[in-house]
């Protein structure tokens, strides 16, 4: 049986000491997760509270689970943090919250670049 971190510096192309995938990788969540968290809380969710009203929560979080569909292993997963976000953001009138969490989570996928490049 293969070390994990072996397995993944063999499949990333030898990541050991290579630091411009995890640069490249970095600056991609940023990005995304900035462009998620504004176009989501900034202006989906002011909209939808126009319809929904102070059930919006409900419906926002459901549908941005339903956005990350093309990673359909995890939805189960997502929806109840998907919910409460939507509940935190909508209450707060923030995207903060949005910001912190989904950097959080989907920043926990650097560690494994970053043990490989480091060996």
């Amino acid at each position: 049986m293969m070390d994990p971190i072996a397995a993944y510096d063999s499949a990333a192309g030898r990541l050991r000491g290579n630091w411009i995938p995890f640069f490249a990788a970095t600056v991609l969540l940023v990005f995304n997760i900035l462009g998620e968290e504004f176009w989501w809380r900034g202006v989906v969710l002011p909209r939808q509270e126009l319809a929904s009203g102070k059930h919006v929560w409900i419906v926002h979080g459901l549908k941005w689970a339903v956005f990350h569909i093309f990673k359909w292993w995890d939805v189960l997963a997502l929806v109840p943090l998907c919910l409460a976000l939507a509940f935190v953001c909508s209450r707060q009138k923030n995207s903060t919250p949005g910001i912190v969490i989904h950097g959080v989570t989907n920043g926990i996928s650097l560690v494994p670049r970053l043990m490989a490049i480091l060996g």
